[in-house]
């Protein structure tokens, strides 16, 4: 059985240079596991703030505003501190606004690198078109079966 040529390359290499070469590869490694933050956050960590970041500014995003005033109509319920109740757009049930979620119809993806980043604020900003009122119930539902499928 033939060897690997690196196996075959390290067997004539002393130990002290196996050693050496490997501390200059451990810290070429960890240097690139923290590239942001001057070496305190993690790829991972870095992009997962700049989209919980780029959520939050969508809350007040106009269109999405916009689109929930299609949706709904007069509460007519017990309680007079709600003003409106919103539609869900899968049971077509009637649930006041704390019981609504504003969900994108296509999903938003993944933001892994700055490669993402375009497609992401595309997706997460856009017109109210792209944009439908789901009780928590539906919502939940419809987010893990989306996870399921990939």
């Amino acid at each position: 059985m033939n060897e690997p040529i690196l196996l075959k390359i390290l067997k004539h290499i002393p130990k002290a240079v196996h050693k050496a070469a490997m501390i200059t590869f451990m810290g070429d490694l960890m240097a690139n596991l923290k590239p942001f933050c001057g070496g305190t956050q993690t790829s991972a960590a870095f992009f997962g703030w700049i989209r919980s970041a780029l959520r939050r500014l969508s809350v007040r995003w106009k269109p999405k505003n916009e689109y929930l005033l299609t949706v709904r109509r007069p509460y007519t319920g017990a309680g007079k501190r709600s003003k409106w109740e919103y539609q869900c757009q899968i049971c077509f049930k009637w649930h006041i606004r704390a019981h609504i979620e504003v969900d994108h119809k296509e999903r938003c993806g993944k933001l892994k690198d700055f490669n993402d980043l375009g497609d992401f604020c595309k997706k997460l900003f856009c017109e109210k078109e792209g944009f439908q009122a789901l009780c928590k119930e539906c919502h939940i539902k419809k987010t893990n079966e989306e996870k399921h499928r990939g």
